[in-house]
């Protein structure tokens, strides 16, 4: 299924939306810590929202009962978000309570402290997650499936000489796991009190998952998969069987890396620095990232730019754990162009030197405009680029506010960006306040979900609504 890019250009404009109850995990010190999304203001409120509207889920009218109540207590914060779905037929929506994980799913977040604070502790849905550089887990996403998220976890702990980060993709089963403890030595030990000095930094991280799904080689030809065309007429599609493993790697798939970042320059307003990451994932490869970073800001205007090159041989993938990881550790049905699993592409990388580079930028304008882009290229990897886009505006006009979420993979040139197929992910919100009680919504989701034999297919979701929200 797919939706032409004029369609998907229209929804980007239109419905500029997109609700954010995720970690996001700032990637650097200093002026990076500006890095942080701005909430949407219908997320920001100590008290209880309720409301009423529609969800069309693949062409299926739902009607939708609302009920999100959050509140802090002594440095805690509770937040909890859950949707009764009614079916034409009076039926409740079977996929939103078919298991026991369904019911956990009503915990948007629960937190300690804040993510400026020097301890910082969440759990709940995870986007835009990173860890150090972002060269091992970068703009991760436990919750690009509506019914599939996960109900995460994060900490950050900074004591000024040490500290630590830590990600959890799901806390009540084992997937990935990821621990970065990191430490300024000139801070712990200030035999020079210089600034260039006491701003080193070094880290190491250790990333490992443990899904069933993810150590498995599965060549996307046959005696492995058998492709088929089944169906009549426009229904015709492709069925793919999964025959059997070429391999299966020792579980857990790890990926470790030690990291260290300078900074060649800092005033109150500007302030670079450098960073070299080296990786080696177990039982594959080794490589080197290199970056160079800025941050400025100038009145209300803040922008941060980073450039990387990525240098290694075969069997490597940098940013391994990314947008997409979710979608890509395991796709029962991928077309002939595509994997079956992300351990395949990374031992199908055998074309010589790998070699790669992304480019990173962020910029916020007085608080009322926020753009993301990342933008993923190999070298001798055709096809594989990644996109991961974030567009933002809390203060858009008015009572109007909202967002925009989409992340693409295996790009094949700039006419293949945008589009809405089994390569994308979208998340758009548009709300309106028209009264300090009422907010209306639109959310539009272009995601994947399972159907009932476990197969993966590409989900469209459109959810008009209205929520009171009484606050205390």
């Amino acid at each position: 299924m797919r939706f032409p890019t004029t369609q998907l250009t229209l929804v980007l404009f239109l419905l500029v939306g997109l609700q954010l109850t995720s970690a996001h995990i700032s990637r650097a010190q200093g002026l990076g810590e500006r890095m942080k999304l701005i909430e949407d203001p219908s997320s920001v409120y100590h008290g209880i929202a309720a409301g009423i509207g529609t969800t069309i889920i693949d062409g299926q009218l739902f009607y939708l009962v609302h009920v999100a109540p959050q509140f802090e207590y002594k440095g805690w914060g509770f937040g909890f978000d859950g949707n009764f779905r009614f079916g034409t037929d009076g039926h409740l929506r079977k996929k939103d309570y078919d298991e026991t994980y369904d019911y956990l799913r009503w915990i948007n977040y629960i937190s300690y402290g804040h993510p400026e604070d020097n301890f910082y502790a969440r759990i709940g849905g995870l986007s835009y997650a990173s860890i150090g550089n972002g060269t091992i887990v970068d703009d991760y996403s436990n919750s690009s499936s509506y019914d599939e998220r996960r109900i995460g976890g994060t900490a950050r702990l900074n004591l000024g000489s040490v500290g630590a980060e830590f990600l959890t993709s799901d806390i009540a089963r084992k997937g990935l796991i990821v621990a970065r403890p990191f430490v300024k030595p000139f801070q712990m030990f200030p035999i020079i009190n210089n600034w260039f000095f006491q701003n080193i930094e070094i880290g190491a991280t250790a990333a490992v998952d443990f899904d069933p799904n993810t150590p498995l080689l599965i060549p996307n030809h046959l005696p492995y998969v058998e492709h088929d065309s089944v169906g009549l007429g426009d229904d015709r599609h492709d069925s793919v069987t999964v025959l059997q493993d070429s391999a299966r790697i020792k579980s857990p798939l790890s990926v470790y890396g030690l990291d260290a970042s300078v900074m060649f320059w800092k005033s109150k307003d500007f302030e670079g620095r450098v960073y070299g990451d080296y990786i080696q994932i177990a039982q594959f490869n080794k490589g080197v990232v290199l970056g160079v970073r800025t941050s400025f800001a100038i009145d209300t205007l803040f922008l941060d730019i980073r450039l990387e090159r990525s240098l290694f041989k075969d069997h490597f993938l940098p940013n391994y754990y990314n947008s997409l990881y979710e979608r890509d550790r395991y796709n029962n049905s991928a077309s002939l162009h595509d994997f079956i699993t992300k351990a395949t592409i990374l031992a199908d990388s055998t074309t010589g030197d790998g070699n790669g580079f992304r480019f990173q930028s962020f910029l916020s304008v007085n608080e009322k405009f926020q753009a993301s882009i990342s933008y993923l290229h190999f070298d001798n990897l055709d096809n594989q680029d990644l996109m991961d886009l974030y567009l933002s505006t809390p203060k858009l006009y008015g009572p109007f506010f909202g967002g925009i979420g989409y992340d693409r993979r295996n790009i094949s040139g700039f006419n293949d960006l945008f589009a809405l197929d089994d390569r994308s992910i979208l998340t758009t919100r548009l709300s309106y306040r028209p009264l300090k009680y009422i907010i209306a919504s639109m959310i539009v989701r272009w995601t994947f979900t399972k159907n009932d034999d476990g197969r993966l297919h590409t989900q469209a979701m459109f959810e008009p609504k209205v929520d009171f929200v009484w606050r205390f």
